[in-house]
């Protein structure tokens, strides 16, 4: 599992690189993936906005058991628990692409 170092003054390390926890947070590009939005039963607090960017409305307590919208009980993990597995739609997640550094170049 990948790890997110934390540091007193609210930075983490990810990728290798020390960067503010908003950074982090920016990596994410709301492709939806890994929260079912390829694999035909998402969760039920993942939806669109106008832009077709997904979101989580329950993103600050999102963590822990939710529900899909079958009805299947799925829980919730950080995105660092993920990155060394494989899921539906895992080559659009920014957090993948970035996992070995940060590309500031884009």
């Amino acid at each position: 599992m990948t790890e997110l170092e934390r540091f007193p003054s609210g930075r983490v390390r990810f990728g290798g690189q020390e960067i503010e926890q908003n950074e982090f947070e920016d990596i994410c590009i709301h492709c939806g993936a890994c929260c079912g939005a390829y694999d035909g039963d998402p969760c039920i607090h993942l939806h669109r906005d106008e832009n077709w960017l997904y979101y989580c409305d329950q993103y600050e307590d999102r963590l822990g058991m939710q529900q899909t919208v079958s009805g299947r009980e799925m829980e919730c993990v950080s995105i660092l628990q993920m990155l060394d597995d494989e899921w539906i739609g895992d080559h659009l997640c920014g957090y993948k692409k970035n996992k070995s550094g940060i590309n500031r170049s884009c």
